[in-house]
């Protein structure tokens, strides 16, 4: 299902953060078996099997968080506080074009950003991911 990356939420936006970091397509070994690193069990939930883990890359810093708030810097995001305390808002311009990401809190948006900055505009995510 096609949705906005800005409208991302939930576990939608943790699977796109996933896909963003090459997760979903890759390919790892437990024990004997062979299996994607990040997989989606029956309730529609993440799971990285690497560490057995749920992902909440968009609820949990120490999930991803500063791994991505770092890449995006380097690349030259700026994120700040919008006015009147309504949420958290990333901007990141180069040579002429304009990319933002808008969110409640800077986790939320870190995530928007890096998925629109990997995936572009608008993502393609499982039905099972969308709650």
């Amino acid at each position: 299902m096609k949705i906005k990356t800005q409208d991302l939420k939930g576990t939608a936006l943790d699977w796109a953060v996933c896909k963003a970091m090459g997760l979903i397509n890759l390919d790892i070994k437990v024990g004997k078996f062979k299996c994607k690193a990040v997989v989606v069990d029956d309730a529609g939930e993440l799971f990285d099997m690497r560490t057995g883990r749920r992902v909440t890359a968009s609820t949990d810093w120490s999930c991803c968080g500063y791994a991505l708030i770092d890449a995006l810097i380097e690349d030259g995001w700026v994120f700040s506080r919008s006015l009147f305390n309504s949420g958290v808002k990333g901007v990141r311009v180069v040579s002429d074009e304009v990319s933002s990401a808008f969110g409640r809190n800077t986790l939320n948006v870190v995530c928007k950003a890096y998925v629109l900055q990997e995936l572009g505009e608008v993502v393609n995510v499982p039905k099972k991911v969308i709650h």
